[in-house]
């Protein structure tokens, strides 16, 4: 059998490296669609839009993806958290109904 352990310190970093990893996307959306292609030749102005447009694409989905995963990992803690402190009020009851300890 196998023992299952979560430390709720280690998903709270998860969570802001995720964070963190969205903030960067949303960073990168913006820079890659504000980018212009003015400053290089007329021949490759147009092969330049379409690069940028698809890695604008790939930022937005990555983010989209970070941000799941943020949801997802916030989620998981709350319910541990919740689970966490449910048991410590069962235990504390136990304590209080075996009496003072001799």
């Amino acid at each position: 059998m196998s023992d299952f352990q979560v430390q709720p310190i280690l998903l709270r970093n998860a969570v802001t490296r995720w964070e963190e990893q969205e903030t960067l996307m949303t960073q990168a959306v913006s820079e890659l669609g504000s980018a212009s292609t003015d400053g290089l030749a007329p021949s490759i102005r147009a092969a330049a839009g379409s690069f940028l447009a698809a890695w604008r694409g790939y930022a937005g989905e990555s983010k989209a993806i970070a941000e799941g995963f943020t949801q997802a990992l916030n989620d998981s803690l709350e319910d541990i958290t919740s689970t966490d402190r449910s048991q410590a009020d069962t235990y504390g009851q136990l304590d209080g109904r075996l009496g003072p300890a001799t």
